[in-house]
């Protein structure tokens, strides 16, 4: 029984690393391309709404 749930915390929190990572490495490439057209802005804009829908997803789900 104590392993399914330390299973579970395991991916939760492999999940969430991964989600970091992903979003510092996406940081990193639009700072180095620095495009003028304001690429960086935007990237920052995607990765905070990416961590905002990580932590809250039912907030983020558009309503048809």
């Amino acid at each position: 029984m104590y392993y399914l749930i330390i299973l579970k915390l395991t991916i939760v929190v492999n999940g969430f690393l991964a989600k970091i990572l992903i979003t510092l490495n996406e940081l990193y490439y639009a700072r180095k391309a620095e495009n003028k057209s304001g690429k960086y802005t935007d990237v920052l804009k995607m990765t905070i709404s990416n961590i905002k829908s990580f932590f809250n997803p039912k907030k983020e789900r558009v309503k048809k």
